[in-house]
């Protein structure tokens, strides 16, 4: 059954745990084709939603290295926002993590704030939250390598 939230008297819907990633298309800040079909095909892969104005988007972006030295991830950063300086949320990402500034991505992954982050595993979402704290986007993927760390095990 899907989620739903409400703002305001307007019902939205969001993607569910276990659904299909929305599929797209794009070409990063660095002028490589981004074919997320592709992507997520071959690693897991982490979307995260964020905007230039954002303080607490720049703190999730500044947990990048961090999390690419621990996983062997995709890390993919949309900038939801096309119109402000979004100098100094890019001087924190690292040179692997692809960068994109698409206002459709948001509409498509149905994200109503940032920073919203989507972890993708075999082309379907396995983890999506609205990141208050730095802190919890590390807590996600914690959770998921302790899941698949258990279910292997239990294999």
């Amino acid at each position: 059954m899907k989620q739903i939230q409400s703002i305001r008297g307007t019902v939205l819907d969001m993607l569910e745990v276990g659904e299909y990633a929305p599929l797209f298309r794009s070409v990063d800040d660095n002028g490589n084709r981004i074919i997320a079909k592709d992507l997520f095909r071959e690693k897991s892969t982490l979307l995260i939603f964020a905007h230039s104005q954002c303080s607490t988007c720049k703190e999730v972006v500044k947990q990048l290295n961090k999390i690419e030295k621990n996983y062997d991830i995709n890390i993919i950063v949309n900038n939801r926002d096309t119109l402000f300086d979004d100098s100094e949320l890019k001087s924190h990402l690292p040179k692997s993590v692809h960068y994109l500034r698409e206002e459709f991505l948001s509409s498509t992954y149905l994200v109503q704030s940032t920073p919203t982050v989507f972890l993708i595993k075999e082309e379907r979402i396995a983890a999506s939250a609205l990141i208050t704290k730095p802190q919890t986007l590390l807590n996600m993927l914690l959770d998921e390598r302790t899941k698949d760390k258990f279910f292997k095990s239990a294999l």
